[in-house]
């Protein structure tokens, strides 16, 4: 199955002890108050752990003569910038303060981050091929199969495996009742706190192949 926003929606709204109206079938009868907490659970949740279904692989062609290249839009793993050179292999080590090179072409041997730029700390010698391990931000595509930071249409969807697809949406719904219940006082705030932390530390675990203890921050 795919994971669309109005799919989430019904399954937040469906939730046990839920006021809202659910069954929705268009992005009209959206109740912004719940799509603001699906909105705020997803961006946090996405965000707390470095998951398995994160890591995506991007190749960029280097150039002779070229150092600046645009980074993807995520976090790069650790040693995850390898440089191709036919069947060597170089994995490129961060540098973590800019620093003057020489502008005598070289094989690149390291690289630091500047923004949304990678830049290498030799001017390549010859053109190479670098691929790039990183952890996503676009957590979601939209209808024309672009990749996106939030679900803000009915039709976005998540970019998930689908075998993670229903546990995350347990994860997700649960959250989104937390943020969604108005007063921490409430005798449903508590029971959503819980089942949110035994469904996140189970889709650790299924996410990830190796047990984890991770506190949780509500």
């Amino acid at each position: 199955m795919t994971l669309t926003l109005l799919d989430i929606y019904n399954n937040v709204t469906g939730q046990s002890w839920s006021v809202f109206d659910t069954d929705v079938e268009s992005q009209d009868e959206f109740d912004k108050g719940v799509l603001t907490s699906i909105q705020k659970a997803l961006n946090v949740l996405w965000h707390s752990y470095n998951f398995s279904f994160r890591l995506k692989r991007k190749e960029i062609k280097i150039f002779e003569g070229k150092n600046i290249y645009t980074k993807p839009a995520g976090m790069i793993k650790k040693d995850g910038i390898k440089l191709y050179e036919n069947e060597k292999i170089t994995t490129l080590t961060e540098i973590e303060e800019p620093k003057e090179f020489l502008l005598i072409p070289q094989k690149p041997q390291g690289f630091y981050v500047i923004s949304d730029k990678i830049i290498l700390d030799k001017i390549p010698d010859k053109n190479y091929k670098l691929v790039i391990d990183y952890y996503t931000s676009k957590l979601g595509i939209n209808n024309q199969n672009e990749g996106i930071y939030n679900l803000k249409n009915y039709d976005d969807r998540l970019d998930i495996p689908p075998q993670f697809e229903d546990l995350f949406l347990r994860v997700l719904a649960t959250k989104s009742m937390v943020n969604a219940i108005a007063s921490t006082q409430s005798r449903n705030y508590q029971p959503f706190v819980n089942e949110f932390i035994e469904n996140y530390r189970t889709l650790l675990r299924q996410s990830s192949g190796v047990e984890h203890d991770k506190t949780i921050e509500i």
